[in-house]
């Protein structure tokens, strides 16, 4: 994000660094293995990360 969609940014950076999320998105760690059932925090991590690539790929969408 402060790479490519840093106060000083430009169109090109941005499709960079959209591309740059979507590819790391996709090669995430996104299991669930743990099967605790007490203190389990790895489906919170799971949906957190979610959420983070998700609000990332907006803010660079949204700020040119």
């Amino acid at each position: 994000m402060d790479k490519y969609a840093y106060v000083y940014r430009n169109g090109e950076g941005l499709e960079t660094g959209l591309k740059e999320l979507r590819d790391l998105h996709q090669t995430s760690f996104k299991h669930v293995d743990d099967g605790a059932h007490e203190y389990n925090t790895n489906p919170v991590n799971v949906l957190e990360l979610e959420a983070m690539f998700e609000i990332a790929e907006i803010v660079v969408v949204g700020v040119d």
